[in-house]
């Protein structure tokens, strides 16, 4: 496996180029973060057979179908993750060209994979539920398992994604019982949480919640 430092001091330029690209563009810091895994991962695999520098011009569409199939069968990618890394891919070879580093997207004509349509959500039931959040106190590290409960709770009973948990800050709750979270489009929404829930988030801030780096005051959860 090749480190990202190793991949960074390879690619420096173009990775420079295409995140300022898309911070130019208005990209969600998000998208930003998740189309630049996207291209460390996908760098990692054209590089790792013979662990040297690959000219990116020298990049053919064989190349990324592999990397599709890899992420398959190997990673066990879902078809919208895979859509979503070929996304990124057509992106990242888009702003090389148009920059005119390389002269073609070898990524262009790749079909994107079906995904499955009217798929129902899955969902715990009641009793299920209180097993789960029985679980995560056995499972988690101890300085862990209130932090732990109060992410999964957000999910559970306030239907949040994990970006807009990423999100959250300590200005975003709002002491009447709720949060206010940003969500997809930049839109913030306000849900009001239920009172056990926002007991343990309150109990995790004044508790357990770790001293924030300098910048990330605001931020409700620090650790990884």
């Amino acid at each position: 496996m090749i480190a990202k430092e190793t991949l960074l001091s390879w690619y420096e330029e173009e990775l420079t180029l295409f995140r300022t690209e898309m911070d130019n563009k208005d990209y969600s810091i998000f998208t930003i973060e998740n189309y630049l895994r996207d291209i460390y991962l996908f760098l990692e695999f054209i590089t790792w057979k013979k662990e040297a520098y690959m000219d990116l011009t020298s990049v053919k569409k064989l190349q990324i179908t592999l990397f599709m199939n890899e992420l398959k069968t190997k990673r066990a990618n879902s078809a919208s993750s895979r859509n979503r890394r070929l996304t990124a891919i057509r992106s990242f070879y888009k702003c090389l060209v148009d920059y005119e580093l390389v002269q073609k997207n070898p990524a262009l004509d790749l079909e994107s994979a079906k995904e499955q349509k009217g798929k129902l959500p899955s969902y715990l039931e009641k009793d299920e539920l209180k097993s789960f959040f029985e679980m995560i106190g056995k499972v988690s590290q101890k300085q862990h398992q209130r932090r732990n409960k109060v992410i999964l709770g957000l999910m559970a009973f306030a239907g949040l994604r994990v970006m807009e948990i990423h999100s959250l800050n300590l200005s975003s709750i709002n002491q009447n019982r709720g949060i206010h979270v940003l969500g997809k489009g930049n839109k913030t929404r306000y849900i009001p949480l239920p009172k056990k829930l926002m007991e343990e988030l309150q109990l995790y801030i004044e508790e357990n919640r770790i001293f924030p780096m300098k910048g990330q005051e605001d931020a409700l959860f620090i650790s990884r």
